[in-house]
């Protein structure tokens, strides 16, 4: 089981999504969807993140799931980074300074095209995890109902041997 080469590597992925979906808290309007996608990727990442410990995956889905933290990983990174180029931005950022976080934002002027991208990129990001979390989960609901399909056929059983 692995995200990845390691399990490390999810963790990286959910403390850079958490890292830029914090830096989005007091972003202007015209940046909220990106805001709304960040948080979404953050679901599912925590929930990926949640779930794998308790699941054996087959090399395909290792496989797939290494493509899905690898994207998701670049989008992040590309963000941080745009984020990043505004000194004013950086975490260390106090509440006293809540007003200069503010105005930075108004200065920061992507181009629409930039957004555009990212927003098509997050979306990208988000619907890969999220898939390959529905395939997770529905395995484990198959195997569940074989399980409960074999219990009724062995009760089935015993009690035909019992008459």
């Amino acid at each position: 089981m692995s995200f990845g080469t390691s399990f490390g590597n999810i963790v990286k992925v959910v403390e850079l999504v958490r890292d830029v979906r914090k830096r989005f808290v007091d972003a202007l309007v015209q940046y909220k969807a990106l805001s709304s996608d960040v948080k979404s990727l953050s679901s599912v990442i925590e929930e990926i993140n949640d779930v794998l410990p308790h699941r054996e995956l087959t090399p395909q889905q290792e496989t797939n799931l290494a493509e899905q933290r690898k994207r998701c990983e670049e989008v992040l990174k590309t963000m941080k980074e745009k984020l990043d180029s505004n000194s004013l931005l950086s975490s260390s950022a106090t509440n006293q300074k809540s007003e200069k976080l503010r105005v930075a934002w108004q200065k920061l002027c992507w181009d629409q095209k930039d957004v555009q991208e990212l927003h098509d990129r997050l979306h990208l990001s988000i619907d890969g995890p999220n898939l390959f979390l529905q395939n997770l989960t529905s395995d484990k609901v198959f195997e569940i109902a074989k399980e409960v399909d074999d219990m009724h056929l062995w009760e089935e059983t015993r009690e035909k041997q019992q008459k």
